[in-house]
């Protein structure tokens, strides 16, 4: 998926990933918003809001990591 990315082909890197792909955005908006507070102000911890997407997150990824291991949705593996 990190080599689809690097040369720019998204429609296989979603295909080796989707999970990833789906999640990748808003981990980097989080992470720059964290980035610039730290800068700003010294402080890293996460907001209440950042924190409840990344939990959200982390939780799509463990649900995703399930179902694409059961035989019923292995149109879900790469």
């Amino acid at each position: 998926m990190c080599l689809s990315l690097l040369s720019l082909d998204f429609q296989s890197a979603f295909q080796a990933n989707a999970a990833v792909m789906l999640i990748l955005p808003p981990g980097l908006i989080i992470a720059f918003q964290m980035a610039f507070r730290y800068i700003k102000s010294g402080r890293l911890q996460p907001t209440r809001a950042q924190n409840l997407v990344l939990y959200i997150m982390t939780g799509f990824l463990l649900l995703f990591g399930i179902l694409r291991n059961l035989p019923a949705f292995a149109w879900l593996s790469p």
